[in-house]
C-alpha cells in the first residue's frame, strides 16, 4: 500500500528503490501531478551502488538557469508494487506515471 499526504499543498510519499540487491526508503518526496518525472539527487542513491556507467542514456536540460544533466538506469521493480519503477534513473529521474495509475 502506498502511503500520500497532503501536506502544505503538495502530495507527499516515500518511495523505496531497489538496485542490485540493495534498497533505500527515500521519505518526504513530492509527487507532481502535473509531471512525468520527478528528480532525485544522486546523493540520495550513491549508498545503494547508483552511479553513472557507460551504458546508461544521459539526458539534458538546458533552460534559464542553466543545464541540468541526468543518466538512467534499469534498476528492480518495486516489492510493494511490482508494475511500478521499471525505469528508474541513475541521476535520479523517477517517474511516477505507474505508480500514480496503479493507485
Amino acid at each position: 500500500m502506498i502511503n500520500i499526504v497532503y501536506k502544505d499543498g503538495l502530495l507527499i510519499t516515500s518511495i523505496e528503490i531497489l538496485f542490485r540487491g540493495n534498497s533505500i526508503v527515500i521519505e518526504n518526496v513530492v509527487i507532481d501531478t502535473g509531471a512525468s518525472e520527478t528528480i532525485l539527487s544522486p546523493d540520495v542513491v550513491e549508498e545503494i551502488g547508483i552511479f553513472a556507467e557507460l551504458d546508461d542514456y544521459i539526458h539534458s536540460f538546458y533552460g534559464v538557469g542553466g543545464s541540468l544533466h541526468n543518466f538512467f538506469s534499469k534498476p528492480s521493480q518495486n516489492r510493494d508494487n511490482p508494475g511500478c519503477c521499471t525505469q528508474v534513473p541513475s541521476a535520479v529521474v523517477a517517474s511516477f506515471f505507474h505508480l500514480l495509475k496503479n493507485l
